[in-house]
C-alpha cells in the first residue's frame, strides 16, 4: 500500500465526515448533497433516490468503523456528533457538542478535540477499507457477509412477530456490532414502534426511526469478533398491529449473501387470496402489486403456511413473498 495515497484518502474522508456532521448531521434534509464522493464510493450507492436509504447505509458504514481501537465512550461521542442519536436528532452540531460536554462534565472545547480525534481514526479506517475495496473484484463489503438468513413471519396473533436469524462471516479486523435495517410499507406511523427482542448472540443497543416506516436497530455483540469468524444471532420484532406491514416480506442483500429462507404463517388460509414468490426482482417489483403479480409465481399454502428458499443471491435484487389479502388487517 502506498502510504501517501492512504494519507491522502484519510484526509479527504475526514473532510467529508466534518462536512457531514455539521447541522443536523445524518438527519439533514439535504443529505445527498452533503455526502462526499469517497463516502458514496464506500456505501456503493451511485444514484440515491430515497434519502432514507442513504441515511441507513451511511449510519451502517460509520458505525462499522467506530469500534476498537476507539473506546466505548469515544465511540458514543463520535456517533452523536454525527447526529446518530434519537434524543438529539433535531439539534445542530454545536448544540450536540454542548449536550455531550454537559453529559461528561467537560469543557466543550475538550469534547470537540475528542470528537476530532475519533473522527480522524474513523477516517483512517475508512481509507484502508476503500483501498482494499478498490483492489478487490469480489462482492465483499465492509464489516461482514451473510452466510444465511432464516426468518419466520407470523400473523397468528393480533401482534405479528418476525424472527430473523443470521449466520455472518466477519470481514473486518474487528466487529463489535451491526445495524439492522427494517422497512415497513403499510400504514405505519411514528407511534407504531416495533418491540425488538434479542434472542441469541446479540443485545439491542438502540432503535431509531425515520418517519415510522424505516427503522435502524443497532445490535451489539457480547464480545468483539475477529476477521474470518463465523457468528450467529437471532432477533424478534413484534409489531403493534398487522396493518403497519405491507403485504410482502423480502430480503434485498446489500452485501454478499449466500442463502435466504423464510416462512410466513397466516392466521388462517382464508386470510389471503394468493401468495406469489418473487426471486431476483427489483425493489419496485416487490413493492408494486401489479408488477409483482406479473413477475411472481403463485404458491400453494400448506395449511396456513407458505415458505421460500433461495441460494446464490445477487446484491441489489429482492427475494421474498408478496400476497393479496382476502381479509385486509387494520
Amino acid at each position: 500500500m502506498a502510504e501517501g495515497e492512504r494519507t491522502r484518502l484519510a484526509q479527504a474522508l475526514l473532510a467529508e465526515i466534518k462536512k457531514l456532521r455539521w447541522g443536523r448531521g445524518l438527519h439533514a434534509p439535504n443529505l445527498a448533497h452533503r455526502t462526499g464522493p469517497y463516502l458514496y464510493e464506500l456505501v456503493a450507492l451511485a444514484d440515491v433516490i430515497d434519502r432514507s436509504v442513504l441515511e441507513r447505509e451511511l449510519a451502517e458504514l460509520l458505525r462499522s468503523v467506530s469500534g476498537p481501537p476507539l473506546t466505548p465512550d469515544r465511540t458514543r461521542l463520535a456517533l452523536v456528533a454525527l447526529g446518530m442519536s434519537s434524543r438529539l436528532a433535531g439539534n445542530g452540531y454545536r448544540e450536540r457538542i454542548q449536550a455531550l460536554a454537559h453529559e461528561v462534565d467537560r469543557d466543550p472545547r475538550t469534547v470537540q478535540r475528542w470528537v476530532d480525534a475519533a473522527h480522524e481514526t474513523m477516517a483512517l479506517l475508512l481509507a484502508d477499507r476503500l483501498l482494499a475495496a478498490r483492489r478487490s473484484t469480489s462482492q465483499q463489503r465492509f464489516g461482514w457477509n451473510v452466510e444465511q438468513l432464516v426468518s419466520s413471519l407470523s400473523f397468528e396473533s393480533p401482534k405479528p412477530v418476525l424472527v430473523e436469524r443470521r449466520d455472518i462471516v466477519v470481514t473486518d479486523q474487528y466487529l463489535s456490532g451491526i445495524t439492522v435495517n427494517l422497512s415497513l410499507g403499510g400504514n405505519a406511523t411514528a407511534e407504531d414502534v416495533p418491540e425488538v427482542t434479542a434472542i441469541e448472540g446479540c443485545r439491542v443497543q438502540s432503535v431509531n426511526s425515520t418517519g415510522g416506516k424505516y427503522w435502524m436497530i443497532e445490535l451489539g455483540f457480547p464480545r468483539v469478533l475477529r476477521s474470518g469468524e463465523v457468528w450467529s444471532y437471532e432477533v424478534a420484532f413484534t409489531f403493534p398491529r398487522a396493518g403497519v406491514m405491507a403485504p410482502f416480506y423480502g430480503f434485498m442483500p446489500h452485501r454478499r449473501s449466500e442463502r435466504f429462507s423464510t416462512e410466513v404463517v397466516f392466521a388462517r388460509a382464508s386470510q389471503v387470496a394468493v401468495v406469489y414468490s418473487l426471486i431476483q426482482v427489483t425493489q419496485t417489483v416487490i413493492m408494486d402489486p401489479a408488477e409483482a403479480a406479473a413477475a411472481g409465481v403463485p404458491l400453494e399454502l400448506s395449511g396456513n403456511r407458505v415458505s421460500l428458499e433461495c441460494k446464490d443471491l445477487r446484491q441489489g435484487f429482492c427475494y421474498g413473498l408478496r400476497w393479496v389479502w382476502a381479509e385486509p388487517p387494520e
